[in-house]
């Protein structure tokens, strides 16, 4: 804070990459553990509000406020409605997988117990980190407004540069110096391995969530590399594809196939306009193309056991047994509970659709539905110059990109930091095109 909002803001995204690093671990709210990026955010929206009580340019004056605001407004408040009252009215009435700690999970192997919903500590630990994020969304919005966009870049090359070294200092199997920021309550799955290859998890507990984390940096900067030429974006999307790669992850493998998908449409849609490739684009692809060729031909048949493991075979695994009857009890939660969902923090599904029909139901689905369209589909007022739309088709990109692989694998309805990121960084360049206008 003392240098800035905006260095204030770069230094909490940077923290997102250690993902286990705690401030405090609190048992008597089950367990739950309070990310140092979490208390972070918490005290620079905190900061943000104070100082901006009494000014007459609030966030939520009629000039500002948008449709993506009210949704998300609305949403955070049935978000709230639920976890407190929707639980309450069906407690004891269905079956759900818990999300809170301390179920006995034994005896069904690895499918887990069933239990009697009712209420616990899931559900203020999700709702509170359902309003952290939203808050950070229109915190970010705010130090758009008034700091501009330059500092949104910078931010993500230090994030990124972050990432990596942790990705490092995993994969040289240094778990001593590792420990220091390795101190949530969460479950650490740390020497995993996928035919004798070892997943890389970072600064993360497991190797799903870093390969996420991962593949959405790399949708960022792939496109960023394409729109803007930047060799520097060129070479940390290529380390960030190494960092997918060795998670081992079939969301990361899921929300990677997207970033190849987008940048094949962009391509095509320069190409028709006449528009070139940019030349670090080309040495750069060609480098990543000769060495994933020549991996692939000195183990091709491990490639394909992989790939058999992790993405054609992959329903018929435990793991993806498992995540089907996750994904199936949300989906009769929402039917048991007549469409109105049985609170955030209620349940343990999979993939966006189920988590959310099960938690908020049809209310709380489509008010997410209006708000990530109008993310991502309402249109630009204006053309931006050079540096603002290398960020602002970035940041769509990232956006897609982890919303694909929520709606594959995520189990809590809970954005998160790095999702609001870039919806606000496409939110705030909006805005900043129409008051251009």
């Amino acid at each position: 804070m003392w240098r800035g909002v905006p260095a204030a803001t770069t230094t909490i995204i940077a923290m997102l990459p250690f993902g286990m690093l705690t401030a405090v671990n609190l048992p008597a709210v089950g367990g739950l553990s309070l990310k140092v990026s979490s208390v972070c955010a918490g005290l620079l929206i905190v900061w943000l509000a104070i100082t901006h009580i009494r000014s007459s340019d609030h966030i939520f004056n009629h000039q500002n406020l948008s449709g993506s605001h009210i949704a998300l407004i609305l949403l955070i408040i049935y978000v709230v409605i639920s976890a407190v009252i929707n639980v309450r009215i069906f407690q004891g009435e269905i079956d759900v997988f818990s999300l809170n700690r301390g179920v006995d999970r034994s005896g069904k192997g690895a499918i887990g117990m069933l239990t009697r919903l009712h209420p616990g500590a899931s559900n203020i630990s999700q709702t509170f980190y359902m309003l952290l994020s939203s808050s950070f969304f229109f915190a970010v919005l705010l130090v758009i407004r008034r700091y501009g966009i330059r500092w949104i870049h910078r931010a993500l090359i230090v994030t990124a540069v972050a990432h990596l070294v942790l990705f490092v200092l995993d994969a040289l199997e240094l778990d001593g110096l590792l420990s220091f920021i390795r101190t949530a309550n969460y479950a650490l799955l740390t020497h995993h391995e996928v035919h004798g290859f070892a997943r890389v998890i970072g600064g993360f507990s497991e190797p799903s969530g870093y390969g996420c984390f991962s593949s959405a940096l790399l949708g960022y900067f792939v496109l960023h590399t394409f729109i803007s030429r930047s060799w520097l974006s060129g070479f940390l999307a290529q380390a960030l594809g190494f960092c997918v790669l060795l998670s081992f992850s079939s969301s990361a493998y899921f929300g990677a196939f997207f970033v190849v998908l987008i940048l094949l449409i962009v391509i095509a849609q320069r190409t028709i306009v006449g528009a070139g490739i940019p030349r670090c684009f080309v040495y750069l692809g060609w480098i990543a193309g000769v060495l994933g060729m020549v991996f692939f031909m000195l183990n091709s048949a491990l490639v394909e056991q992989i790939l058999d493991s992790l993405i054609f075979n992959k329903a018929s695994s435990a793991s993806g047994q498992e995540r089907g009857l996750w994904a199936q009890y949300g989906l009769r939660t929402f039917l048991d509970t007549y469409g109105l969902g049985a609170g955030v923090g209620s349940i343990r599904s999979n993939g966006w659709l189920a988590v959310y029909l099960g938690s908020v139901g049809i209310p709380g689905f489509l008010l997410a539905l209006a708000f990530w369209l109008q993310v991502l589909l309402k249109p630009l007022s204006q053309a931006l110059p050079d540096e603002a739309s290398a960020v602002f088709i970035a940041c769509k990109t990232a956006v897609v990109v982890t919303l694909m692989m929520k709606l594959s694998s995520a189990t809590t309805p809970d954005p998160g930091f790095l999702l609001m990121l870039f919806a606000a960084c496409i939110c705030g360049i909006r805005q900043q095109a129409m008051e251009l206008d």
